[in-house]
């Protein structure tokens, strides 16, 4: 026994290392954003944005986007040697030029010195004590008071060395300097910072790199390997390489390789093909083309806060290696991997190869292999028990027991076999014995309990059953595909009776189509589904408490689930047809983390195992396996925080610190973006938009970018939160409020003032309306007073007029009647009778005509005058002739007006026939804005001196003209003229 464990281990010692394992890579080329393919350097700020560094120009990313810039953006040149971060949001750009340009809060500047003085700076290089170094083409500066201070460098012979100077490093007081230009005689040169001279050069060998580790010790790539700096000749000012430690003696001899030494004490070397990583436990990992790396020439690798390892080419863009503890094993010692059967036992995980019909055993990554003599076997489980193996194809049961020396195993014993009968799934339970189930002539399903070659027990059971699980009571459960899900309790001792039904619970399911069982280690019970995804049943005591169901909804990758299984931390594994998930439970619910969708790997998961130290293996149905190993790349403390990447209003780029905006600028876009790489497509992002009346957050996405168009003028609070896959990270919240503003007629003081025009207009139209009505009710008073007036004008007519006439009439009756007694002759006084008759017919017309209405326009007016003057003039002998328009206005004139018109024309007529002695007269009527009027005659005419005293003919001529607001204008030469002027009203 101890001869085969001594075999055993040198056995496993030969074997070490001789399984492929393929990791999981992102890939990020131009057709995803970045500018140039040709990456020189990677780097990362205080916020978590990566920074490539390329042959055409800089590429900032920041999980959502890639941001450019190049010379059109204000670039010095598209050749970008180094960048380095002097405060947030500000950066200083090293470009292959002698300039410097800035980026503030994502602008491009240019950086100014004191004397105008910049190098060609390669490479930015802050020390212990906070001076700032740069490495130049023209040697080592110290930046210092906004200028570049030329450190010299001189040799023993007082000779000035260090030209294209291009990495830095620090150890103590000695700087590291080496040179991007190899021809150089010195390859490496030591500066003591306190002394301030050159400590050391070294000619001998082409120095790539330097690199302190954390316990101090010095490495150096180099042309012919990699070597360790002797700290205490250095000390001494000696430069003297040691060879490594024998633990190292893996990765001593790459040559033209650089070195990194990551935050968790990892130690990164890479060349041009290969990278080689050694863990803080010595562990080697080896990734190049072999690990399905799909990408050379290496130029530069960079692991970043959260622990990803990105790594820059020359050509093939950047790669990203999120999880390194992620595997395909798709060969086994160089042979094609055909796995059809995985099995777990402690520390050990059983394989069985297919392809060249061996069994591996790999324990704490190291592998040995057994070769099978016997004919191909198509192997579909394996059970471990003990010193004994057993493989189980469709139809038999084979044991092998122990091993022999010449790496196989030997007595293989068929303990199995039965006509028409086919083996599907089982458990070794804690006895020994093996629990098996049959299917017999296809249609009838068992459960068999075989210990060695004894059939134990034959169960029937109405269905398959594809998985079967042992929990933590030793007690069986199983479910069959027509939803009878059973436990049994085991007994060794009776074995006619090995299994005893404890619990039927097939009423108390759905219809589930179940396809897989498994008891967590809180005797759970977990049942996966053809259709519907998992159930998970939790128990109080063998009763059944509550059901929960998780699908593809929940963020499962696939409803069809194969395989299910739990490891120590009570994390379920999900087999699914087209990957693996992993279901946790954190901050009192359970997460589901897609480990397959995470890492690009898509196959159907037939079988899963896990090991002591909750390693997992995931079977594929092509035969390949996936290891996953216990923890994460995530690092503790760092917690991604969520950013304002862009503001854009109507496609012009804003700062956050802007906050109001006018009312035409009211289309916003927002970019946000949480600067975590582990699996950045997986963060979800939602926002509320206050402001417009929906105060709900929206449904989680992707989508990084937020747009509203048409914003009315009001105050608006954008909040975004973002959650991160797996709640890796705490939910990040930002908020950003601004105001659109309204127009100036919207503005409150536009407001006020059209509010009080309003009340001005209100005041007014009252005022309007009250004046309006005032002077309505002037207009009546004025009405009735002219009424009056005109009443009053009538009466003293008809008084002066008819009165008198009547009187005249009545006395010269009363005289013919006196004539008549005494018998004179009375034919004048009748005569005299008759004309005052006519007298007073022709006055009582002319008030009527006045009073008349349908007289009141001025083309009455005037036909009345020219009637009644060519009429009167014929009357008394004279002629006239009268010079009017063919048409007169239809214009309303009062009746006042046409009363005063009118006697004074009469009165002008009158006087003409009574005193003037004229044969004619001319009458001439012009009508505009105002009435004229000319009387003309040929007679002797009249002096105003002697007109004859108490005369009121001309007087109240002119009288009923200025009552008109008109003129009388008389004058006499060669006869007279009446010119009437008299205003018309509109």
């Amino acid at each position: 026994m101890q001869r085969n464990r001594f075999f055993l281990a040198c056995f496993i010692f030969i074997c070490a290392q001789v399984y492929a394992q393929r990791y999981p890579f992102t890939y990020y080329s131009p057709k995803d954003g970045l500018i140039n393919s040709r990456v020189r350097s990677i780097k990362q700020d205080s916020k978590g944005y990566m920074y490539f560094i390329t042959l055409g120009g800089l590429s900032i990313y920041d999980g959502a986007r890639f941001v450019n810039y190049s010379t059109q953006n204000g670039l010095a040149n598209e050749l970008v040697n180094d960048v380095v971060e002097i405060a947030p949001d500000s950066l200083l750009i090293a470009t292959n030029a002698p300039a410097l340009n800035t980026l503030v809060k994502g602008k491009i500047g240019t950086f100014k010195t004191a004397d105008n003085f910049c190098p060609v700076i390669n490479r930015f290089f802050k020390s212990k004590n906070g001076n700032w170094y740069v490495a130049a083409d023209q040697g080592l500066f110290l930046f210092s008071y906004n200028r570049f201070i030329k450190i010299p460098l001189f040799n023993e012979k007082g000779t000035e060395i260090g030209a294209y100077v291009d990495r830095v490093s620090e150890w103590e007081n000695f700087l590291l300097l080496t040179s991007w230009n190899a021809g150089l005689k010195e390859k490496l040169i030591i500066y003591d910072t306190i002394k301030r001279k050159v400590a050391a050069i070294d000619t001998n060998r082409v120095v790539n790199s330097t690199a302190v580790d954390s316990q101090g010790q010095i490495w150096a790539t180099t042309n012919d390997g990699i070597w360790e700096i002797d700290t205490t000749s250095l000390k001494n000012g000696m430069i003297r390489f040691i060879r490594l430690a024998s633990n190292y003696q893996i990765i001593s001899k790459l040559k033209q390789s650089f070195a990194l030494f990551d935050d968790d004490n990892n130690k990164w070397f890479f060349d041009k093909e290969s990278i080689f990583r050694i863990t803080s436990q010595g562990e080697y990992q080896t990734i190049s083309s072999k690990q399905g790396l799909n990408a050379t020439n290496f130029t530069d690798l960079f692991v970043d806060r959260e622990g990803i390892a990105w790594i820059a080419t020359d050509g093939n863009g950047i790669v990203k290696m999120t999880n390194s503890g992620v595997e395909l094993l798709n060969t086994l010692n160089e042979n094609p991997a055909a796995i059809s059967s995985i099995f777990q036992q402690g520390d050990s995980t059983w394989l069985f190869n297919n392809f060249n019909n061996s069994i591996y055993r790999i324990c704490k990554n190291s592998m040995s292999i057994f070769p099978l003599s016997l004919n191909q076997l198509n192997i579909e489980n394996i059970y471990s028990n003990n010193d004994k193996l057993y493989l189980v194809n469709q139809s038999k049961i084979i044991r092998i027991s122990e091993k022999n020396n010449a790496n196989s195993y030997k007595h293989p014993q068929t303990i199995f076999s039965e006509e028409n009968s086919a083996l599907g799934n089982g458990v070794i339970d804690p006895y020994g014995n093996i629990i098996n189930e049959v299917t017999r002539n296809s249609i009838s399903f068992y459960i068999y309990v075989i210990a060695d070659k004894k059939i134990l027990l034959k169960y029937p059971t109405g269905s398959i059953a594809d998985q079967m699980t042992i929990d933590r009571e030793g007690r069986l459960w199983l479910i069959t595909r027509n939803d009878q899900l059973v436990v049994f309790t085991l007994h060794p001792e009776d074995p006619a009776h090995y299994l005893q039904l404890l619990k039927d619970y097939s009423k108390k399911l759905p219809d589930l189509s179940p396809r897989s069982v498994m008891i967590d280690n809180k005797s759970n019970v977990w049942i996966g589904t053809r259709y519907h995804g998992i159930y998970y049943i939790s128990f109080n005591d063998l009763r059944l408490d509550s059901i929960k169901q998780f699908t593809t909804k929940d963020g499962l990758t696939d409803n069809f689930i194969y395989f299910l299984a739990c490891d120590s931390a009570n994390n379920i594994w999900v087999g699914t047809q087209t990957g693996i998930d992993k279901l946790f439970f954190k901050n009192g619910h359970y997460i589901i983390g897609n480990v397959s969708k995470n890492n690009n790997f898509f196959q159907s998961i037939h079988k899963i195992v896990v090991s002591k130290d909750n390693t997992v293996w995931a079977l594929s149905n092509e035969g390949t396996v996936l290891k996953i190993s216990a923890g994460t790349s995530k690092r503790s403390g760092i917690t991604p925080q969520l950013f304002f990447t862009n503001i854009k209003v109507d496609d012009s780029s804003y700062q956050i610190a802007s906050n109001k905006f006018s009312f035409d600028q009211n289309n916003f876009s927002f970019s946000v973006a949480a600067p975590s790489f582990i699996d950045e497509k997986s963060i979800r992002y939602s926002f509320v938009f206050e402001g417009r009346g929906d105060n709900n957050w929206s449904e989680p996405s992707n989508q990084s970018t937020f747009n509203f168009i048409n914003l009315s003028p009001a105050h608006y609070t954008l909040k975004v939160k973002c959650d991160f896959p797996e709640e890796m990270y705490p939910s990040q919240t930002i908020s950003y409020s601004f105001t659109v503003e309204p127009p100036w007629w919207q503005t409150w003081w536009f407001r006020l003032v059209v509010g009080l025009f309003i009340v001005g207009l209100l005041i007014a139209a009252v005022r309007f309306y009250y004046k309006r009505k005032l002077e309505k009710a002037k207009a009546v008073l004025e009405k009735q007073q002219a009424i009056e007036k005109e009443r009053t004008r009538i009466a003293t007519d008809m008084h002066d007029d008819l009165g008198a006439g009547l009187s005249r009439i009545k006395f010269l009756s009363e005289t013919i009647g006196i004539k008549k007694q005494k018998d004179e002759p009375i034919e004048e006084d009748i005569s005299k009778i008759r004309d005052y008759s006519h007298e007073m017919i022709e006055n009582m017309g002319e008030i009527v005509w006045a009073l008349n209405e349908k007289n009141d326009s001025l083309s009455d007016l005037l036909s009345y005058t020219r009637s009644y003057a060519v009429e009167y003039l014929s009357q008394n002998g004279i002629s006239s002739t009268v010079e009017a328009p063919d048409h007169f206005s239809q214009d309303f004139v009062s009746g006042e007006f046409r009363r005063n018109i009118f006697l004074t024309v009469k009165e002008a007529l009158h006087n003409i026939v009574k005193h003037s002695q004229a044969n004619h007269v001319a009458v001439k009527i012009i009508s505009g804005k105002q009435l004229e009027i000319y009387i003309r005659d040929d007679g002797i005419g009249f002096d105003k001196k002697n007109i004859r005293p108490f005369s009121n003919g001309l007087f109240n001529m002119e009288k009923r003209i200025k009552e008109l607001g008109g003129i009388l204008t008389i004058t006499s030469d060669k006869g007279t003229t009446v010119h009437i002027i008299a205003p018309l009203k509109t």
